[in-house]
């Protein structure tokens, strides 16, 4: 699925709560974690305020953004998780070029 469709780890990761099949967006990126060997800055998208999906944001470091919500929070939190991608990749370079 995800993994062939995206097989290289993106600058950030958009993920709904709930996905078809009883599945869940937070279980889904962890696995896609697992397979890239890296883990992307991440946005939670849900309905649901509830403690549960700010639970599963914190589990994924992520955003969690409520729905509905205004294409400018969005595009803010975009630019927001790929400029904190963008620092990671700087800080995991320079600690392995010192080490």
């Amino acid at each position: 699925g995800a993994r062939v469709a995206c097989p290289a780890a993106p600058d950030a990761v958009i993920m709904d709560f709930r996905l078809d099949d009883d599945a869940r967006g937070d279980a889904v990126y962890h696995a896609l974690c697992e397979g890239w060997g890296t883990v992307p800055p991440a946005i939670l998208l849900t309905a649901e305020a509830s403690e549960e999906t700010e639970q599963a944001a914190r589990r994924m470091d992520a955003r969690r953004l409520l729905k509905p919500s205004s294409p400018a929070s969005l595009r803010a939190l975009i630019s927001d998780a790929v400029a904190r991608g963008r620092r990671s990749g700087a800080q995991d370079a320079a600690a392995s070029a010192a080490g």
